[in-house]
């Protein structure tokens, strides 16, 4: 069984990974489904969105579409430290919606404060509003989705960080810019 995976220097080298649906392992031996959202190549970046379908590692590959039919549970920044082998593991690979997933962040800047979206594809002046809600850009580890995973099956604690992770507690870029 061929592990596939990609790190950031293939990443570089060959093409980004949208679309890739890859597994996370829970503490009992199952895994989550998710999904690369899109992938920012200049800090090496992926924004990814993890979906409510718990399976077992064999079955994973044949539930791509039925996982991201289902709700999204988490979504957030992460680095390509667990999509190198023996990490997280790629099952497939289906069109993403970025419009309907990828957030907005507030950057801070000596002009103001700026509204951007996870690409830097669009960016302008904050509303007081905006720089009052949006968050910060920032970036979750991956072991961090997977303590998330293991809590919301009851097999870790739960941290408050981890609802800053929630797909409805996260303001998109569409809401921020329109389509």
């Amino acid at each position: 069984d061929e592990e596939v995976g990609a790190s950031a220097q293939e990443v570089q080298d060959h093409s980004a990974p949208e679309g890739d649906v890859f597994t996370i392992p829970l503490d009992d031996g199952r895994v989550h489904l998710g999904q690369v959202i899109a992938f920012e190549r200049f800090d090496l970046l992926f924004y990814i969105v993890v979906f409510d379908l718990v399976t077992t590692p064999e079955r994973a590959a044949d539930l791509v579409d039925r996982a991201l039919a289902s709700r999204p549970i988490l979504a957030g920044q992460t680095t390509e430290a667990l999509f190198r082998p023996g990490g997280w593991k790629v099952v497939g690979n289906r069109p993403s919606e970025a419009a309907r997933f990828l957030p907005a962040y507030k950057r801070d800047t000596p002009q103001g404060i700026f509204v951007k979206d996870f690409l830097a594809t669009r960016q302008r002046p904050a509303t007081p509003e905006e720089a009052e809600r949006l968050p910060p850009e920032h970036f979750t580890s991956p072991m961090i989705f997977q303590m998330a995973l293991n809590s919301f099956h009851g097999l870790a604690d739960h941290l408050d960080y981890f609802d800053t992770m929630d797909p409805d507690n996260i303001i998109t870029a569409r809401e921020v810019f329109g389509d």
